[in-house]
C-alpha cells in the first residue's frame, strides 16, 4: 500500500525505519497481522486509515480509501473491492504475485439437480510468458490437490502432477459454491485456502532456488475450466489497486475469517 502522499507503507511486522507497538497480538487481531503493509486504523480512534512509512523522515501518513463502484460512500464491513470475472479455458489474464487471486467455483442449476457429489474444480496456471511456473489442480472429488512445478516433489507422481492430500470444507448447500484464495506471501511461501481452511502451504524452497526471481517472473494466470457444468469466476485483489465494483457480502463471507485476518477490508490499499 501507499500513503496519500505516495510513500510506500512500512510492513506492520517490521520495526524499521520506525519502531512501533502494533506488531503485538493485541493489534494483529485488529488488522496488523499477516505480514502485510496495508493501511489500517488499529486503535479505531481515527476516522481515516493510516500506516507507518518506509521514509525514515516521515513516521506515518494518512491513506486514501477508494469508493466502491462509483458510489460516494465510505467502504463498510459489507464491501470488498474487486470485480468477479468469468474464467474461460486457455484465456490468460495479467497477474503479479503482489496480488491475491480469489476463485469462486459454483455448480450450475442443472448440475445441482443431477450431480450431488464432488467434481473436479479446475486448474489454475501461473505463467511467465508461455512457461508454466506453477499449476494447481483443484480436486475435491479425490480429496487432493494436483501440483505441477519444475522442482516440487511432495506427494505421489501421476499424470505429470504431484498429488497432495487436502481436506476441503463442504460446499455451500444452496449453490454448491466454494471460494478459494491463492496467495504468494512475503516469507512463508505459497498459500492456498478455501473458506476458513488452509488447503496447502508450499515453502518457496520447494518451488524455486531463487525466490525473488520466481515471484517477479510470474506475469499471468490461466484456467482450465471443467467440462462439467461448473462456473469459475475470479477476482484479483492488489495492494493499492483501483478495483471497480463491489463484491457482495455473501461472497466475502464464503471466504471465511481466515482471509486477510478476517478484516472487513482487503488488499485494496486500505
Amino acid at each position: 500500500s501507499v500513503t496519500r502522499s505516495g510513500i510506500t507503507c512500512q510492513h506492520w511486522a517490521e520495526q524499521y525505519p520506525h519502531k512501533h507497538k502494533y506488531y503485538s497480538e493485541t493489534y494483529q487481531e485488529k488488522g496488523t497481522g499477516g505480514g502485510h503493509n496495508h493501511c489500517r486504523n488499529p486503535e479505531e480512534k481515527y476516522d481515516e486509515v493510516w500506516c507507518y512509512t518506509t521514509d525514515r523522515h516521515v513516521r506515518w501518513d494518512w491513506c486514501d480509501v477508494p469508493t466502491c463502484g462509483g458510489v460516494d460512500e465510505e467502504p463498510t464491513a459489507d464491501t470488498v473491492f474487486s470485480t468477479l470475472t468469468t474464467a474461460e479455458s486457455g484465456v490468460p489474464s495479467t497477474y503479479n504475485t503482489n496480488c491475491d487471486l480469489i476463485l469462486t467455483v459454483e455448480s450450475s442449476s442443472r448440475d445441482r439437480e443431477l450431480y450431488i457429489g464432488e467434481t473436479f474444480n479446475g486448474d489454475v496456471i501461473f505463467r511467465s510468458g508461455e512457461e508454466e511456473i506453477l499449476v494447481i489442480g483443484l480436486h475435491p472429488e479425490r480429496e487432493s490437490l494436483a501440483v505441477r512445478n519444475e522442482i516440487f516433489e511432495r506427494g505421489s507422481l501421476e499424470w505429470n502432477y504431484r498429488w497432495v492430500s487436502a481436506t476441503y470444507p463442504n460446499a455451500s448447500p444452496d449453490d454448491r459454491k466454494r471460494v478459494y484464495s491463492f496467495r504468494f506471501t512475503q516469507t512463508s511461501g505459497f498459500v492456498l485456502s478455501c473458506g476458513d481452511m488452509t488447503l496447502l502451504t508450499i515453502p518457496y524452497e520447494e518451488l524455486t532456488s531463487n525466490r525473488e526471481r520466481f515471484l517477479s517472473s510470474i506475469d499471468s494466470i490461466e484456467f482450465t475450466v471443467p467440462e462439467k457444468p461448473v462456473q469459475l469466476q475470479y477476482a484479483i485483489l492488489c495492494p493499492g489497486g483501483d478495483h471497480v465494483g463491489c463484491w457482495p457480502k455473501e461472497d466475502r463471507d464464503a471466504m471465511g475469517s481466515g482471509y486477510d485476518g478476517g478484516q472487513s477490508v482487503t488488499r485494496s490499499g486500505i
